[in-house]
């Protein structure tokens, strides 16, 4: 369990820092371990190792932006899910979904990434993960532009404003988002390219701070908008 912590810890620096190379070379020895190692687990040990290495696999998509590839990796860690459901916590569910939904609306199928944004919008999970419960309005957002589901923006845009203001948790790229789709709806289709191609230029700046790029590791906004610029 301690080994096991340890390449997990190792697998969320390198991803944060966006060193590939590295993040590889420690889920490959993540998993050998876990093979090598099944057998003689506890069963709560084979759960840890589940949550270790299947978020190990979406993130090294996520990292790599293989998103088309990481669809393959989300059927088995749906069995796993429904296995271990009753032993797992709902921040555990949560951070699945909300990475399952990621991947589907980069791979340029908003309409799961919505069904997936949807179940975390109904899980009791009070405050946990506010930063999550914030980004998960930012994504639905994205994925109904994507559909062309205009005339719910509005609410849409509301509803992610009242959740940052309940946790008074708002940072640039947030707020900075928030103005951009309370704009776009609003102007002609004509000039909403040009728009998106302005707010990726805002973005990117504010990418640049390094006080600012964690937030990008969450859901990256930049990468979003050059898929459609």
């Amino acid at each position: 369990d301690l080994y096991m912590r340890g390449y997990h810890y190792l697998l969320t620096c390198s991803f944060y820092t966006d060193e590939k190379d590295k993040y590889l070379s420690h889920l490959a020895n993540l998993e050998k371990f876990r093979t090598e190692s099944y057998s003689k687990m506890s069963s709560i040990t084979q759960i840890v190792s589940f949550i270790y290495v299947h978020s190990g696999r979406l993130n090294k998509f996520i990292l790599l932006k293989r998103y088309d590839e990481g669809l393959s990796v989300i059927p088995k860690t749906l069995k796993r899910i429904a296995k271990y459901k009753d032993k797992l916590d709902a921040h555990r569910i949560m951070v699945f979904y909300f990475k399952f939904a990621w991947l589907y609306l980069m791979a340029k199928q908003p309409s799961k990434a919505v069904d997936y944004l949807n179940e975390i919008q109904k899980m009791e999970i009070g405050a946990l993960r506010e930063d999550i419960q914030i980004y998960t309005r930012l994504m639905l957002l994205m994925a109904h532009y994507d559909l062309s589901n205009l005339s719910i923006m509005d609410y849409l845009l509301s509803n992610a404003k009242q959740i940052a203001s309940k946790y008074d948790e708002t940072n640039k790229m947030q707020s900075s988002t928030f103005q951009f789709f309370s704009k776009i709806t609003r102007i002609p289709i004509g000039d909403r390219k040009m728009e998106m191609r302005k707010f990726l230029s805002k973005m990117e700046d504010i990418k640049s701070n390094v006080y600012e790029k964690r937030n990008f590791m969450y859901l990256d906004v930049t990468e979003w908008l050059k898929g459609r610029v």
